[in-house]
């Protein structure tokens, strides 16, 4: 039994080792080396040593796998933040993966993951917003608010939003303001 103890600890070390890159905040999901060296030494049967490393293995895997997820989440978060303090800039894939230091690809594709529809889609749809909310000052003319959420062509905002809304910008604010 001795000799599956060392084997035991040296793996421990190991996995221990391996985990201290990820930062302190790692060992509070999982405990520390000393603990696990502690249980494995109150063990009876090699099984039970086993059971337990592959049982902390798995713990430390989910760990590791929330720990990506959180990061991920992160930076869909930070590109959110971009698009909506940006929307009026002509804003491409390019510059918003240049802003969280990852290739357009992989970008879109955490995008879509973590928010359920492209950068374009939530692009358009805070252009949208803000379309709305600047409808409501009457002193803008449709082109001013066109190039105040990020239209340079007019007529492109006007059959976008006649498109998505169902009426022309003019036609909604006597509507609907």
């Amino acid at each position: 039994k001795n000799g599956v103890l060392r084997a035991a600890a040296a793996l421990l070390d190991k996995i221990a080792w391996e985990l201290a890159k990820y930062g302190a905040a790692a060992g509070l999901e999982v405990g520390d080396l000393n603990s696990w060296n502690q249980r494995v030494r109150n063990m009876d049967t090699i099984n039970g040593i086993k059971e337990f490393i592959q049982g902390l293995t798995g713990r430390i895997s989910g760990y590791l796998a929330d720990r990506q997820q959180d990061r991920h989440a992160l930076l869909v978060q930070k590109v959110v933040h971009v698009i909506e303090t940006e929307y009026f800039e002509s804003l491409t894939i390019e510059y918003l993966a240049g802003k969280v230091y990852l290739s357009p690809n992989y970008l879109r594709v955490l995008f879509k993951e973590k928010k359920g529809c492209t950068i374009h889609e939530y692009l358009t749809r805070i252009r949208l917003q803000k379309a709305v909310e600047l409808l409501g000052d009457k002193t803008l003319r449709i082109h001013d608010v066109a190039r105040k959420v990020g239209y340079d062509n007019t007529s492109y905002f006007c059959s976008f939003f006649y498109k998505t809304q169902g009426v022309t910008p003019n036609e909604y604010r006597k509507k609907f303001l």
